[in-house]
């Protein structure tokens, strides 16, 4: 009892809860998809994600999976994973 009462604080105190920061890298559909496609947990998810962006083949690779399990076009826009234009395709200006 003596230890408490000399160790703890005496009188009333208030303490700042800081919360997490709950922001989220990469839309939730996508971290599901990663999920059930190679059935890890979300936080392993998150860390294949992070690879996948590093490369734009990686990228590709990440929308045509999208597109596999039938995710819409403009979801996969929006995500940046629309990068058939840039990667080793036929493009207009190349001939």
């Amino acid at each position: 009892y003596k230890l408490y009462t000399n160790v703890l604080p005496k009188g009333k105190q208030w303490l700042k809860y800081i919360k997490g920061v709950s922001d989220m890298k990469y839309p939730n559909w996508l971290v599901n998809l990663i999920v059930n496609e190679n059935k890890v947990s979300k936080k392993e998810a998150i860390d294949a994600i992070d690879m996948y962006y590093l490369t734009e083949g990686g990228m590709l690779e990440l929308g045509q999976l999208a597109q596999k399990w039938g995710v819409e076009p403009k979801k996969i826009e929006e995500a940046g994973l629309n990068v058939l234009g840039s990667v080793g395709g036929y493009t207009a200006g190349n001939g």
